[in-house]
């Protein structure tokens, strides 16, 4: 069975190639079912898959907030780079996670 650290690559090549990866293609670029996928991610995270790449995505775009330029860059187009769709839902998110608002980390 594949080991958890080659989901854990394939996630996150998803996350950087496309922010809209699904559990079925994570499950096909390492070659076992999705329902494998979801076990093995319970099983030693404790996390469904989708959990593990929403929270990766969140942590990548709370990285981009950090480095970005706020004269050149939004929050809005940061969010949607990392597949956060809705801003107004991202913010609530990012809020319960970094205890601010993604706004405020943009301003520095």
């Amino acid at each position: 069975m594949t080991e958890l650290s080659e989901l854990d690559t394939a996630i996150r090549r998803h996350s950087q190639k496309n922010a809209r990866s699904t559990n079925r293609a994570i499950a096909e670029a390492v070659h076992v079912t999705p329902r494998a996928v979801q076990y093995m991610f319970r099983r030693h995270l404790e996390l469904t898959p989708m959990q593990y790449l929403r929270e990766l995505r969140m942590r990548h775009a709370h990285e981009e907030l950090l480095a970005a330029d706020r004269l050149r860059e939004t929050v809005g187009a940061i969010a949607a780079r990392w597949g956060f769709a809705h801003t107004g839902r991202f913010a609530v998110q990012y809020r319960q996670t970094y205890g601010q608002s993604p706004h405020q980390t943009l301003r520095g």
